[in-house]
């Protein structure tokens, strides 16, 4: 995969790949790469998808490991008119994916307000220390605990 990483940046850095920036101050993107998988961002455009593909087989041929074309999708901006879409689909021999999908437990696309979309991020990983800290307890503990969320659901009392 560092070959492949290399790949990417040397298009990156002759110009024939783009990649995308977060920010504008941000360094260009072109690739993330997990345990198992590969994410790979470029802009919308058919010499771009090409390049892509080229560097793809490349690797492939001198890798010997090949792409499986079950798994592999295409996630595009809403912006995009579906003729594009479709296109990049043809271009890529890949499916797209709609906005809705999840990747690595992460909505794939997230819109512009951070604000609005990392709340249920909050809350998933509220809910995960909730569990570590329940399943770390003693039976006196988990009473406790129980009591003290029974509590804070109950409505305040108001004094006159």
């Amino acid at each position: 995969m560092d070959t492949l990483s290399h790949m990417l940046l040397k298009a990156l850095r002759d110009g024939s790949l783009q990649g995308i920036k977060l920010a504008p101050t941000a360094p260009t993107l072109t690739h993330l790469f997990f345990v198992d998988d590969s994410l790979i961002l470029a802009k919308a455009s058919p010499q771009q998808l090409y390049q892509i593909m080229q560097i793809l087989n490349i690797f492939s041929q001198a890798s010997s490991q090949r792409i499986n074309l079950h798994k592999p999708g295409i996630i595009c901006r809403n912006a995009l008119d579906i003729v594009t879409k479709q296109s990049m689909a043809a271009i890529l021999q890949m499916q797209i994916w709609s906005n809705s999908s999840f990747y690595l437990g992460l909505p794939s696309v997230w819109g512009r307000s951070k604000v609005a979309a990392l709340p249920w991020v909050k809350e998933r990983v509220q809910k995960n220390i909730e569990g570590w800290k329940e399943a770390l307890l003693n039976q006196a503990g988990k009473k406790k605990l129980s009591s003290k969320q029974a509590f804070k659901q109950c409505p305040r009392m108001q004094w006159q």
